[in-house]
């Protein structure tokens, strides 16, 4: 199962929602541009899926549930990409 470990808490988290929160909390405060997180979660040569962009709103949204009782967000940066923020 793919776990969120943070000061005691565990949070069960959708395989891609996990390496999503990986990357973000790699580069936690900075923006994590899309073509990043589409290259991180579809590792394609032939780049990701035309649903990607939809796919990752979802996860966004499931991770956000998940970790703003630990006092964190994902801010969307309009055409940018998503930034992990202490709340």
């Amino acid at each position: 199962a793919n776990m969120l470990h943070f000061h005691g808490s565990s949070v069960p988290l959708w395989p891609q929602v996990a390496n999503l929160a990986e990357l973000l909390v790699a580069r936690m405060g900075r923006v994590v541009p899309h073509e990043a997180i589409y290259c991180a979660l579809w590792r394609n040569p032939a780049g990701p899926p035309l649903t990607a962009n939809k796919a990752v709103q979802v996860y966004v949204c499931h991770l956000r549930k998940k970790i703003r009782p630990l006092g964190f967000d994902v801010q969307t940066i309009y055409k940018r990409g998503y930034k992990l923020v202490k709340t």
